[in-house]
């Protein structure tokens, strides 16, 4: 049933339990674009966007579902208030009752007898209804009864809006009763869809693998319309260019709201893309198939990547060592959090008088995120106890702080020495807390925005700032760390692809962190340090503030040799590789920052040890966030379809809606290139010529260690 006036927009809790409500019934769950009050999408393409509120958020669409009760929390809980939709569990279909949908269903059920109380959820113009089909039964293609059909898997798979989501119109997804449970769908109902029926009026067979052609002044769905429509046509062997006369010739007069021959041919484009993916080869030879399948060595599935292995403790070394493992068993924060907030806090304190020479002169200061869910990430509590750590060592860090950065000409202007300061010897010293990180990276997005820039010049410690006609805002001389706090899911939703590419991302040290340890009854775990080592943090600090270059001792001088090549060595790509494209310099400002902090006049193996420790850990964690795409879509959905076994080329071509073969060889070359997959040429008896057939490499995102010898066996 329609609903009326706009409702009072759900809160975010309200989704995230009736998503988790769901999830717990087998349903998966995703989060999905919504809409401003006017009915824009706030997806990227805003009011250009063809479904507004209704289409998934994430690179794999409703493949990125999950049934994880946390997970669901951090999906939902985005600043961007999303919606979510429903993937139903297998044996379970979803009956889209819209527009004039309604009366059908009443129409059926006078003929077929009355559906038995099941799950129902009100839309915006219908109902969603639930029902299971029989366990054993053909399952039916296409839609049943002219409803848009959704299932699981297979033709037909899909997803519908939750409830507590709000339609574009305003209008409020809602249960539609008290009834919970999935009924399953009675016999005659049964009968009715899997049985074919006699062609009439120009409509085409319904029932398994069959389809009927809407009747004149259709209201419904255009586009999933337009995907039945064609998908029955691709079953009976047409071509794309048959299919399409068929779309435009006898499809699209029956809609009761026409669309132009480019709306048209937009959504047609749009549906034949995932036609081939979705229904296979109708052509194809099932014997020949097996045998060519069989002939190919078939490489196993690569494992989903798991929260990344916590740092080697020799990341753990000197004071801060000291201070983080005392802390440790007090506290649910992660060690790593604790341990990052930590160096960045220093780093901007020591100031940019102590530097090592890395291709230019490298500076202590340091850009650190922790990456975790929203209150399980134990961010915050990673940064509170910095604060007191830093609070006793060293109390002018707080005159440092800049709490967020809302432009990039306000942090210029925080840096610019008033007349006063213009003789002070050193450099104008800042710290941004940035607790919103998420924020930052919004502000960024702004156009005119000059904030990435700004952020980039800081970490290379140029001048930053722009001169215009008639002002000059620039800071020659400056020391800049940051501390910000995300979740994955803001950073991969705002981190742009071009902030990735342009070096932005590559600047910051991402450290994913969680909740350690269950701590009911939480001290102030700083008091349980040692106050010695919390006075040696601060002495090092001060002690920082005479100038000069900090060299390398000879062991740390061959340890890097050979570090340094393998780093040159290593084979990163896509999404991991932009993000941590400064390994070298970003190694080396952490060996100076452990350095300084022991006060050593050189640094040392253990320095580039414990910076190699955690820098391991920062790429995992990337990897981890973002995940090993290649960054090219068509490879990565390529390498996904090879998981689950070798492809024919056809194949491979058809499933990617690819429209030449030039465009499938550059995905497999950039497969190829990467070691991640390769081809070979199978010929199986009687066949004419071999077939080129896909497979995977094997496993092809490793992370690989120097293993830095002990510091007593480098003469250390």
């Amino acid at each position: 049933m329609p609903l009326p006036t706009p409702s009072p927009r759900p809160t975010a809790e309200d989704r995230i339990r009736a998503a988790t409500w769901f999830a717990g019934r087998e349903f998966g769950v995703f989060s999905v674009w919504s809409a401003d009050p006017d009915g824009t999408c706030r997806c990227a393409r805003r009011a250009a966007c063809a479904s507004p509120g209704k289409h998934p958020i994430g690179r794999q669409g409703f493949l990125e579902h999950t049934r994880d009760p946390e997970r669901i929390r951090t999906l939902l809980s985005a600043a961007s208030e999303p919606n979510y939709g429903l993937v139903p569990p297998d044996g379970v279909l979803v009956l889209d009752v819209d527009g004039d949908g309604v009366g059908r269903l009443a129409e059926l059920e006078a003929r077929y007898g009355p559906l038995p109380p099941t799950l129902r959820t009100d839309t915006a113009h219908g109902q969603h209804v639930f029902v299971r089909w029989p366990e054993g039964l053909p399952r039916p293609a296409g839609q049943l009864f002219g409803f848009v059909t959704r299932w699981a898997s297979g033709p037909g798979a899909g997803y519908v809006i939750g409830p507590r989501s709000v339609h574009a119109s305003g209008g409020v997804y809602a249960p539609a009763g008290p009834c919970t449970d999935i009924a399953e769908m009675p016999p005659a109902w049964v009968a009715a869809a899997a049985a074919p029926a006699a062609e009439e009026d120009g409509a085409i067979e319904v029932g398994l693998g069959g389809y009927e052609l809407p009747q004149p002044g259709y209201a419904g769905a255009r586009y999933e319309a337009i995907r039945d429509y064609a998908a029955s046509r691709y079953r009976r062997g047409m071509s794309k260019v048959e299919v399409w006369a068929g779309v435009r010739d006898v499809l699209a007069p029956c809609f009761a709201n026409p669309l132009t021959e480019r709306e048209l041919r937009d959504r047609f484009e749009r549906a034949w893309r995932g036609t081939a993916e979705r229904l296979g080869d109708p052509m194809a030879d099932p014997v020949a198939d097996a045998e060519i399948m069989a002939a190919a060595a078939v490489a196993p599935s690569e494992p989903a990547a798991g929260w990344p292995e916590p740092p080697d403790d020799a990341a753990y070394h000197g004071p801060l060592g000291e201070i983080v493992r005392a802390v440790a068993p007090h506290t649910e924060a992660d060690p790593v959090g604790i341990l990052g907030t930590l160096l960045a806090s220093i780093g901007a304190c020591l100031g940019n008088l102590r530097y090592i020479y890395q291709g230019s002169a490298q500076a202590p200061n340091l850009f650190v995120v922790l990456v975790g869910d929203s209150s399980t990430g134990r961010k915050g509590t990673a940064g509170s106890i910095a604060r007191d750590v830093m609070s006793r060592a060293y109390p002018a860090w707080a005159s440092l702080i800049v709490a967020g950065l809302g432009s990039g000409e306000g942090l210029v202007s925080r840096l610019t020495p008033s007349e006063t300061e213009r003789e002070r010897p050193s450099e104008p010293r800042a710290l941004v807390m940035e607790s919103e990180f998420g924020r930052l990276l919004t502000v960024m997005g702004r156009e005119g925005s000059t904030l990435s820039p700004i952020v980039r010049d800081a970490w290379d410690g140029v001048p930053m700032g722009r001169a215009l006609a008639r002002e000059q805002s620039i800071v020659y001389s400056h020391h800049v760390g940051i501390v910000g706090h995300v979740t994955p899911v803001e950073l991969r939703t705002r981190l742009s692809g071009t902030d990735m590419a342009n070096g932005f991302g590559n600047r910051f040290i991402w450290l994913a962190v969680r909740r350690a340890r269950l701590v009911p009854f939480p001290t102030s775990p700083v008091e349980l340090v040692d106050p010695a080592i919390v006075a040696d943090v601060g002495a090092a600090i001060r002690a920082a503030g005479a100038p000069g270059e900090v060299p390398w001792s000879p062991g740390a001088r061959d340890a890097w040799e050979e570090l340094y090549l393998e780093l040159a060595l290593r084979r990163r790509y896509g999404l991991w590789g932009a993000m941590t494209a400064r390994t070298e310099a970003q190694v080396v400002r952490l060996a100076l920052v452990y350095a300084l902090l022991d006060r050593s006049a050189v640094i040392d193996v253990p320095h580039l040890r414990a910076a190699r420790a955690l820098w391991d850990y920062a790429e995992r964690s990337v990897l981890h966030v973002f995940g090993d795409s290649t960054g090219d879509r068509h490879a990565d959905v390529l390498r996904t379809q090879l998981a689950d076994g070798p492809l024919k080329w056809e194949d491979a071509k058809r499933s990617l809606g690819v429209r030449s073969a030039a465009e499938l060889e550059t995905a497999v070359a950039l497969l190829e290139s990467l070691g991640i997959a390769g081809r070979a040429k199978v010929r199986v008896p009687g066949s004419k010529r071999p077939a080129t057939v896909l497979r995977l490499a094997g496993r092809t995102t490793t992370t690989t260690t120097t293993a830095l010898a002990p510091a007593h066996e480098t003469g250390a």
